[in-house]
C-alpha cells in the first residue's frame, strides 16, 4: 500500500513546494489564487437565498455570530427570513455550516483538497454586513483556508504563534490570546486565500461592502496521532511500558525515568533498522482515520433510487458528495468514510472518475473510457453505486403541500424528498404531521442549479 498525497492544488497556491516548506503549518500565509476557476465556481454555485430557505429551520445548519452587542434572545427563537435579515442588518454575520453535504461544487473541492492533504475538510461560509465583525480575538483548532470572493475584509492575524491544539480542546484566552502581541495586518481582496494554522489568533471585520469569504478547515494527521499509534502497535520494544509503578519502591522516579529512557531508545532503534516502519505504521492509522468520518448525508438524497436495475445506458450519473474520499492508486484501492472497495487494473478509469463534477450517462462513459484504452465494464459503475460513490442524478422533485397552512416542501428545496422524511417530521410553520401533506398541483420541480 502506498498513500500519496495529489497535488491538484485545487486553492491554486502559487510556488506549492515553497508553502509546504515554510508556511504549512508554521506561519501564516497570504496569495492571490492561481486556479482561475476557483472563484467563478464557488459563486456560480453558491445561492444564499437557496440555502437559507433550504436549511431556515435547522440552527447549527445556520448561525448568526457578532463580536459585540449580541443579542441573547435571538438564537434563542427559530430562525426565519426577517430575523435572519434583522439580525444581518444588525451587523450579524450569517455562518452556514458544512457546505460540503450542501453545494455539489464545494464537496467537489473538499474531497480534492481531503485527497491533497490526506484528511477530512468541510467547508462554512460567512456572509458579513459592511463594518462587521463576527467574532473578537480567537484561534481555532484546524488549519484553515479562507477564501474571499466577494467584498474586502481587514484581517490581523498573530504572526508568530506555535501553539497547536487538538481538536476539542478549549481555548485559553487568559494564557495564549493575550500573548497575540504582534498581529499583522492585511486586506483580501476577492481572489485572496489567507492560510492560518491551527492555534494562530486571528480575528477580521468588514470594510465598505458586504464579504463573502468560504473557510476551508483541514483535520491534519498530527505527529502525536501517529506517536500513539506506534506506542500501541509497537509492542516488542514498549514491553517495559506494561509494568506496574510500585510506588513503595525506593527510587521509583528514577527507575521510571530508567524505563522511560530505555523504551524511547528501543524505538528509535527500530525506526533506525527499519526505515519503512514508519510508512506502514502511518498507514495503519490513516485508514481508519478516514473511515471514522461520517458520510456526507446529502449522499442519502437519492439513496432509494440506486439500484442498479434503474440505470439504463442513458441514465445521467454523477459522482456522490462524500468529500472524505482516499485513493490508494498504486495499489487500486478506494477508501472512504465507512468502507473500502478495491479496483481492478483493467479498471483504473474509475479512479479518474471520482475525479470528476459533471455528469454523465453509461453510454458517454463507455466511448470516454475505451478511447482512452481502458476495458469498461458496467459493474465497476454497479460497486460505486452500492457505496453511493455514485448515484442517480436527480433531474426532476416533488412538491408536497401542507392542507392546514399551505406551506411547500420542494423536494429540490431539501437534502431529502418528502417520501424518505421520518414519520415524527411535522410541518415548520404549523407543526402538523405528514399527513397532511399532498402533491401541490404544480407537483413537479426541476432541479435547481446554484
Amino acid at each position: 500500500m502506498n498513500f500519496k498525497c495529489t497535488h491538484s492544488n485545487v486553492l491554486g497556491i502559487p510556488l506549492v513546494e515553497v508553502f509546504y516548506r515554510q508556511y504549512f503549518d508554521k506561519h501564516p500565509y497570504v496569495f492571490s489564487t492561481a486556479n482561475p476557476l476557483l472563484i467563478n465556481t464557488l459563486i456560480n454555485g453558491f445561492s444564499l437565498d437557496h440555502l437559507i430557505q433550504t436549511y431556515l429551520h435547522e440552527w447549527g445548519d445556520i448561525r448568526i455570530a457578532k463580536k459585540d452587542n449580541a443579542d441573547p434572545t435571538l438564537s434563542q427563537q427559530p430562525p426565519s427570513d426577517a430575523m435572519l435579515l434583522d439580525a444581518f442588518n444588525g451587523g450579524y454575520t450569517l455562518v452556514l455550516n458544512d457546505l460540503q453535504q450542501k453545494l455539489p461544487t464545494v464537496a467537489h473541492i473538499c474531497r480534492l483538497l481531503s485527497q491533497q492533504f490526506l484528511c477530512p475538510t468541510n467547508c462554512n461560509a460567512y456572509w458579513t454586513p459592511a463594518k462587521g465583525e463576527a467574532l473578537d480575538l480567537h484561534y481555532d483548532d484546524q488549519d484553515v483556508y479562507i477564501v474571499q470572493l466577494e467584498g474586502s475584509k481587514h484581517w490581523m492575524v498573530e504572526s508568530r504563534s506555535a501553539y497547536r491544539p487538538y481538536e476539542g480542546e478549549t481555548y485559553r484566552p487568559n494564557t495564549l490570546l493575550t500573548e497575540c502581541d504582534h498581529l499583522t495586518d492585511c486586506i483580501l481582496e476577492p481572489g485572496n486565500v489567507l492560510y492560518i494554522p491551527r492555534g494562530t489568533g486571528h480575528k477580521a471585520v468588514a470594510l465598505d461592502d458586504n464579504s463573502l469569504h468560504f473557510t476551508f478547515s483541514t483535520l491534519n494527521l498530527r505527529n502525536r496521532d501517529l506517536f500513539v499509534t506506534f506506542s500501541e502497535t509497537l509492542h516488542p520494544y514498549t514491553e517495559q511500558l506494561r509494568q506496574a509503578v510500585n510506588c513503595h519502591e525506593e527510587c521509583f522516579s528514577e527507575h521510571i525515568s530508567t524505563v522511560m529512557a530505555s523504551t524511547l531508545e528501543n524505538i528509535a532503534q527500530a525506526f533506525r533498522d527499519d526505515p519503512s516502519l514508519a510508512r506502514s505504521l502511518f498507514e495503519q492509522h490513516v485508514i481508519p482515520f478516514i473511515q471514522e468520518q461520517p458520510p456526507a448525508p446529502i449522499s442519502l438524497e437519492q439513496s432509494l433510487r440506486n439500484t442498479p436495475d434503474e440505470v439504463s445506458y442513458t441514465t445521467r450519473l454523477e459522482v456522490g458528495r462524500n468529500q472524505f474520499l482516499m485513493l490508494d492508486t498504486e495499489n487500486l484501492r478506494i477508501f472512504f468514510a465507512s468502507g473500502s472497495i478495491d479496483i481492478d487494473p483493467e479498471h483504473q478509469w474509475v479512479l479518474t472518475l471520482l475525479n470528476r463534477m459533471d455528469s454523465f450517462s453509461l453510454a458517454e462513459l463507455e466511448e470516454e473510457v475505451e478511447t482512452d484504452g481502458y476495458i469498461f465494464d458496467v459493474e465497476a459503475i454497479h460497486a460505486l453505486m452500492d457505496h453511493q460513490l455514485v448515484i442517480i442524478k436527480k433531474e426532476e422533485d416533488m412538491i408536497h403541500e401542507c392542507s392546514v397552512c399551505g406551506y411547500q416542501y420542494d423536494d429540490s428545496d431539501h437534502a431529502l424528498p418528502f417520501t424518505d422524511l421520518p414519520d415524527d417530521w411535522v410541518c415548520p410553520e404549523c407543526m402538523v404531521d405528514k399527513s397532511n401533506f399532498a402533491v401541490a398541483e404544480d407537483k413537479v420541480t426541476h432541479l435547481k442549479q446554484g
